[in-house]
């Protein structure tokens, strides 16, 4: 196994996130097909430094709880170093040592799920969606992160089937009335961009100095098709969509 260490150098300096991402990547693509390659590090740099949830193959969080297999963070973890004295000590998320060869060496998985691929979405400048009840789509114009390669340049697909995921989108709106009320709903297209299917609406309702929404993002989408996001308003006046920030993960399928 090949894990990055992400920490600050003796220095007091340390890689932004999207260093450490080009780094991890640069190593799989030289040594992916042989070895593991993850990312190692502490639960701060995990929460308060990192801004794309990459960790190539595996996490390796290293947080000295003395609490083993409690590293105190969402994400899939695969190893968790909770004490440094007398020495580092780790448990790994294994039935047993055979289980952890076999995942290392590439000839099957570990007892967890199958790590999945990261997208993240936003957009380089704010939009007006036009006064009126029409449907918008979210045309995402910035890609931090698109590790299935399903988001096409300032395209408003955000995963392409077969593929389940789960992720959020956050909203920050202008120019909604108080108590006014805009919707906003998953809908799935075909290979050419026309609608085939539309998911449950999540309902948005304004606030004084700026309307502000978290929308969850679950599902599964089949072979052939990709899921967007559109936005409904029922004002008789614009709406400006300030930032739309997209994080989600994926599972590719057969």
């Amino acid at each position: 196994m090949l894990f990055v260490d992400w920490e600050n150098t003796s220095s007091g300096t340390r890689a932004s996130g999207a260093e450490k991402d080009a780094f991890i990547r640069e190593v799989k693509r030289l040594r992916g097909k042989t070895h593991r390659v993850g990312l190692y590090c502490n639960r701060d740099f995990w929460l308060n430094h990192d801004t794309t949830s990459y960790a190539g193959d595996a996490l390796w969080i290293a947080d000295y709880n003395g609490r083993p297999g409690q590293p105190g963070v969402k994400a899939h973890w695969l190893f968790h170093q909770y004490t440094s004295t007398p020495l580092d000590m780790n448990v790994g998320r294994f039935a047993d040592r055979s289980a952890l060869r076999t995942w290392a060496t590439g000839t099957g998985s570990a007892t967890e799920d199958d790590m999945p691929q990261y997208v993240n979405l936003g957009l380089d400048s704010p939009y007006t969606i036009r006064p009126g009840q029409n449907w918008d789509a979210i045309e995402f114009t910035k890609e931090w992160t698109d590790e299935t390669g399903d988001h096409a340049t300032d395209g408003s697909v955000f995963v392409r089937g077969p593929a389940r995921f789960t992720g959020q989108l956050s909203l920050v709106l202008q120019g909604v009335p108080v108590g006014a009320q805009v919707q906003v709903r998953q809908s799935e297209v075909d290979g050419e961009g026309h609608l085939q299917l539309d998911h449950a609406i999540a309902e948005v309702i304004g606030t004084e100095g700026g309307t502000y929404a978290v929308v969850p993002l679950a599902g599964r989408v089949g072979k052939g098709r990709g899921m967007r996001v559109r936005v409904k308003g029922f004002q008789d006046t614009p709406i400006t969509v300030t930032s739309a920030v997209l994080k989600a993960l994926v599972w590719k399928e057969d």
